[in-house]
């Protein structure tokens, strides 16, 4: 799956990534009760993310990298760009894989609450 920068940057911000400080690569953090949970980098650019690489295997290989960053699996990678997976989504996700447990908040339930 191709994916533009633009909608790598919209995908991390919907689902509650802080964004980078000035970087040569973009490091999101998603943070849950000031625990550092997840990390995604990609390098910064314009276009399609990894559009340098000609070989299908190693584009896909690539954006694979990026998914399983996010802790997704693919059907839930193209939910979360094309927008029925939401933030609420993403930290059930998180939470049914034990990235996240449920006594650390077990109220929580909005982004707005998280920002």
């Amino acid at each position: 799956m191709r994916i533009k920068y633009h909608q790598a940057a919209k995908l991390l911000h919907k689902l509650g990534f802080k964004p980078p400080e000035m970087s040569h690569h973009k490091q999101y953090i998603f943070e849950y009760n000031d625990q550092i949970i997840i990390r995604a980098y990609y390098s910064h650019g314009s276009g399609d993310m990894f559009a340098s690489l000609t070989n299908d295997f190693v584009l896909w290989k690539a954006t694979n990298k990026f998914r399983t960053s996010l802790k997704l699996n693919e059907k839930q990678f193209r939910d979360a760009i094309r927008c029925p997976f939401e933030f609420e989504d993403y930290i059930a996700l998180l939470r049914a894989k034990g990235y996240i447990t449920s006594e650390d908040n077990p109220d929580f339930t909005s982004k707005a609450e998280y920002e």
